[in-house]
């Protein structure tokens, strides 16, 4: 079972593999801006997505089913808005 005060070296492991394959995700916004043939823009970005997908899955395998469920509970919006509510109030 996944807990938040369990900070194990797996669990270090599972949450880098995680940042790295959003990092990996973020340079196919970079690619199309390379001087380069179309169908090797295409095969470059074609490949870094499958990476970046295979690098997060095998980051969420690490940090167990309950991770991924909790990721999934994210909701950015919500969270945005509570936060710029609260700052909002602040300088009220």
């Amino acid at each position: 079972m996944w807990k938040p005060n369990n900070r194990t070296i797996k669990y270090w492991i599972g949450i880098l593999q995680i940042a790295i394959s959003w990092g990996i995700y973020g340079f196919i916004f970079i690619v199309p801006f390379l001087s380069l043939h179309l169908n090797v823009k295409l095969i470059i970005c074609t490949g870094l997505y499958v990476v970046s997908y295979m690098v997060f899955l095998r980051g969420v395998s690490i940090l167990g089913k309950e991770f991924l469920q909790r990721y999934k509970k994210i909701n950015l919006i919500s969270w945005f808005k509570r936060t710029c509510l609260k700052e909002n109030k602040q300088n009220e």
